[in-house]
């Protein structure tokens, strides 16, 4: 673990050159003609020119985005439920998003809002329902204990995920197909605008994510030194869950539900620079971002011509970790980073 104030900054650093490099280097990985002059002109007419532009560098600027929210989320998480096993989607905000999905894939009617699909928005709607509904469960048990939370999100994400089983056996096979291929996300469809609208959002979330660190270093430590200490332990949790349920909704909208890389970056960033929120949400911003994009490259790459959705990269890299995660932290009775 990295204590001094120099060595964080240093790996900080560090993570922000790897971040450059990689945005530079991932796109052009697998193309015929690996050079940096497929750069120099961006109008270009070859194919070259246009896979790079036009869906490589989107690509990875959405994987940077989503892999920076879902692992920011999974450290808040992680530390609002002080459970090491925590993932972005615990309270039933992914199940929510899923059965959104679902519901339009079923009905299947092509329609746009304010430039996005019909299927992201009934998947954000499914999302932000899934989440309402926690929400008012847990406020009917006076209060907003994590547990109840916890609980009532559990619950949510088995009613959720029943009915999506429903809908896929409802379905034809045509449906089922798309049903199936939405579950295990990916990010192979997007563009320019679609980045557009999520850099605000992302940027917005970090920021806002960003004014708690001090908050969360306290909350880390118990709800009783939380409280011993100033700080509204229930409005806390209300904010940041709002705050967090709708990032993720937004995100697996446009993504599906990317599973694991909000459970192995948060671990990985406390692993080298310790419990301090302050340099954990810069440090899980970076690479997340880094993580989810050179899952992204892999899932391309490994099987070409073809390919495979990041989400069974990032599962089959999750599994292990979990279980490692789980022997790890199972000899502790705590969770304090």
């Amino acid at each position: 673990m990295l204590k001094s104030h120099s060595t964080r900054l240093g790996f900080i650093i560090l993570c922000c050159i790897l971040y450059l490099v990689l945005l530079v280097v991932l796109p052009l990985l697998g193309m015929e003609v690996f050079s940096m002059s497929t750069y120099a002109e961006p109008a270009n007419a070859s194919l070259d020119a246009h896979i790079l532009w036009h869906i490589r560098v989107p690509r990875l600027l959405l994987a940077y985005c989503a892999g920076a929210i879902l692992a920011l989320s999974g450290m808040v998480f992680q530390t609002m439920f002080r459970n090491p096993l925590a993932t972005p989607f615990t309270l039933g905000v992914s199940s929510g998003c899923s059965l959104g999905a679902a519901v339009y894939l079923l009905g299947f009617v092509n329609f746009s809002i304010l430039g996005m699909s019909g299927i992201t928005l009934f998947s954000f709607c499914g999302g932000l329902l899934a989440s309402l509904i926690v929400f008012m469960i847990t406020r009917f048990q006076r209060g907003f204990h994590s547990t109840y939370m916890l609980l009532a999100g559990v619950a949510v994400t088995l009613f959720f995920s029943s009915l999506v089983m429903l809908i896929q056996y409802m379905a034809n096979f045509y449906q089922t197909f798309l049903i199936f291929r939405w579950l295990v996300g990916g990010l192979d469809a997007v563009s320019y605008p679609t980045i557009g609208k999520l850099l605000p959002v992302v940027i917005g979330g970090i920021i806002m994510i960003s004014l708690y660190a001090k908050e969360l270093d306290l909350l880390i430590l118990g709800d009783e030194i939380a409280t011993s200490k100033g700080i509204y332990v229930n409005h806390l949790k209300m904010i940041l869950f709002g705050i967090v349920s709708f990032l993720i909704s937004f995100i697996v909208a446009l993504c599906g539900p990317i599973a694991f890389v909000g459970m192995i970056v948060p671990h990985i960033c406390r692993l080298i620079l310790g419990p301090k929120h302050r340099w954990l949400i810069i440090a899980c911003v970076l690479v997340g971002g880094m993580f989810l994009g050179v899952s992204d490259t892999v899932a391309r790459m490994v099987i070409r011509p073809s390919e495979l959705p990041v989400g069974i990269i990032t599962a089959a890299l999750g599994g292990p970790f979990f279980l490692w995660v789980l022997v790890m932290f199972g000899k502790h009775e705590g969770f304090g980073g």
